[in-house]
């Protein structure tokens, strides 16, 4: 039986001070960013030894998700590439493509559709394909913000966290915080509503459990634009500035899958600093990744692409997925594009 291929496809980031200049360089190529702004992004590298936990969480995903391959009974050969750092995609499918596949399927980290969390991924898919002058073909697994597998991880913890803060639940706001994006980016996609789709299951569920609707909102993190162009709001700092009667605040990274700079940085360390000036207690919820049924879904994803007979295992009421993108889907016109 022929093997199939899955590229497990990430942002990437640095794993040294030397590479963290680089790397900001590759991530915001064609945006016109001054180098101040990126000297000062660095720093929050350089305060976790300038290194990016991504890296490492994103090969332990890999080694678990081969075991589960195995164990379901796949064979599949799978490859590691990164959008803005080594090992680049260009080059994952360059060995792809030596190793004798003649397709392959990706899965991209990111649950939800928009520009940088899709058709980015898409793009560099197809611009790699083109620069090894390959006859490669290649399919996108489905976003997957309707999964249990993303989903249910957020919900236990969330429980777990409101019994931590021993607080009263009428004391307590649950922040459900996304990476802010421009406007314009929220307008060719459906970011913001499978965000509030995948927000309403993971706290319905979370109400069910308590047996109580404690306050919550969405908010941001993250923004990185010129101040005069319109991002998503509130960032989580001012949401937890503006509360009246709380005690303690749960931050829900709904928006990410691992524990990656913008999450230990934006949540961990500056969101944590601001909520201890406001006098709030403060936790923060895991991500999805470290669980057994984040990597099950990846292979269902799989499974299901491999085989169209299976039945899809999504929540329905949290949103079926698209099964194509159209040509412009999630389309921003920037001078890379």
């Amino acid at each position: 039986m022929n093997k199939t291929a899955l590229l497990y496809l990430s942002f990437g980031g640095p794993n040294t001070d030397d590479e963290i200049l680089p790397f900001m360089e590759n991530v915001t190529r064609g945006r016109n960013i001054p180098k101040e702004r990126l000297v000062e992004v660095s720093k929050h590298y350089y305060l976790f030894g300038g290194k990016s936990p991504i890296n490492e969480i994103n090969l332990d995903i890999i080694e678990r998700l081969k075991t589960a391959l195995k164990e379901r009974g796949l064979l599949v050969d799978v490859y590691f590439g990164n959008r803005n750092w080594e090992p680049y995609v260009k080059d994952a499918i360059s060995q792809i493509e030596r190793d004798g596949h003649s397709d392959f399927y990706y899965f991209a980290t990111s649950a939800y559709s928009s520009y940088s969390g899709c058709r980015q991924y898409r793009e560099d898919v197809a611009r790699s394909i083109g620069e090894n002058t390959s006859s490669l073909e290649a399919k996108k697994l489905p976003h997957f913000y309707n999964r249990k597998g993303f989903l249910e991880p957020f919900i236990d913890d969330i429980v777990a966290k409101v019994a931590s803060l021993e607080l009263p639940f009428e004391e307590i706001e649950i922040c459900y915080s996304a990476h802010s994006v421009p406007i314009s980016m929220v307008e060719a996609s459906f970011y913001s509503q499978q965000l509030e789709q995948a927000i309403s299951y993971i706290h319905r569920k979370v109400s069910d459990i308590l047996g109580f609707d404690i306050s919550h909102a969405r908010v941001y993190q993250s923004r990185s634009g010129p101040p005069n162009q319109p991002w998503l709001e509130p960032d989580i700092s001012d949401h937890m500035a503006s509360l009246q009667g709380k005690k303690g605040v749960i931050s829900v990274p709904v928006g990410f899958i691992s524990d990656h700079m913008e999450v230990i940085y934006d949540l961990d360390t500056l969101a944590k600093e601001n909520a201890e000036k406001l006098n709030l207690k403060y936790l923060r919820v895991s991500t999805p990744s470290s669980s057994r049924l984040f990597v099950e879904m990846i292979v269902d994803l799989l499974e299901e692409e491999m085989d169209p007979s299976i039945q899809r295992r999504t929540i329905a009421e949290v949103g079926e997925p698209f099964e194509t993108c159209g040509p412009r889907c999630c389309l921003v016109q920037r001078p890379s594009n």
